[in-house]
């Protein structure tokens, strides 16, 4: 069990970096919309 509890917590940690990534570069975009819009 133990083996598998890691590879699931390493499976965790890259899905985590890869979404972390993705709302990146999604965030600066909804901030220029909405700069945008305001503007």
């Amino acid at each position: 069990m133990g083996l598998v509890t890691l590879i699931l917590q390493f499976l965790a940690a890259i899905f985590a970096l890869l979404s972390a990534r993705k709302l990146r570069k999604l965030y600066p975009d909804i901030l220029d919309n909405r700069r945008k819009n305001t503007n």
